[in-house]
């Protein structure tokens, strides 16, 4: 069977692995236990497949760019599935005092906390002072290798276990690291008449 090029950017993976890194977040999600909460996670931390998951259990209005930055008396959840930089300041801080005044839920998944990047409004930054902060946090050893047979197992690819149980070592122990890993074992396959092998895996990122 030909191995075909991929690229892991798709809408297909939906699920949700469950791990010490996001099980807190997962319970506070299952059961909304705050109003006001700001989720902090970085780049393929998995941040919009809890917002799709759980935004369709709780039927939550789900924001993703200013043009949805509109508040409705017959929405009750709202999540904010983007970096609160995008927004217009004063619109947003508007949107927020609705949230307050109608005592609604807000959820803001963010790779950023607004501390490191205040708005500049001072007014919108002491309303996101209100939120409860949770942190999605890098993945441990263990999970970057589920992470990796997931990529991997998504699109077909097959290599021996034992590499894959060998990858964190060349990799950074962030998300991010571990969707361009796999990425990379595709290209390496690709270009190695789908043969790969640790000396080829260490030398591809020792010439990084």
């Amino acid at each position: 069977m030909t191995q075909n090029f991929f690229n892991l950017n798709t809408e297909n993976d939906k699920k949700i692995i469950e791990s010490f890194e996001n099980k807190k977040i997962i319970f506070l999600l299952k059961n909304l236990n705050y109003k006001l909460s700001y989720i902090t996670g970085s780049s393929k931390s998995g941040k919009s497949t809890l917002v799709n998951s759980f935004g369709k259990i709780h039927n939550a209005k789900i924001i993703v760019n200013s043009s949805d930055l509109k508040f409705s008396t017959n929405d009750k959840i709202y999540f904010i599935d983007q970096n609160i930089s995008h927004f217009d300041s004063e619109l947003f801080f508007h949107f927020i005092q609705n949230i307050l005044t109608h005592e609604c839920f807000l959820y803001i998944f963010s790779e950023f906390d607004h501390n490191q990047q205040p708005t500049g409004l001072a007014d919108l930054d002491s309303r996101l002072a209100l939120f409860n902060k949770f942190n999605l946090e890098e993945p441990s050893t263990d999970l970057m290798i589920i992470l990796l047979r997931k990529y991997l197992e998504m699109y077909s690819i097959s290599i021996n276990e034992s590499i894959i149980l060998e990858l964190p070592k060349f990799i950074d122990r962030t998300y991010l690291a571990v969707y361009n890993c796999a990425n990379d074992i595709n290209r390496l396959l690709y270009q190695n008449n789908h043969n790969i092998n640790l000396r080829l895996i260490k030398k591809f990122y020792n010439a990084i």
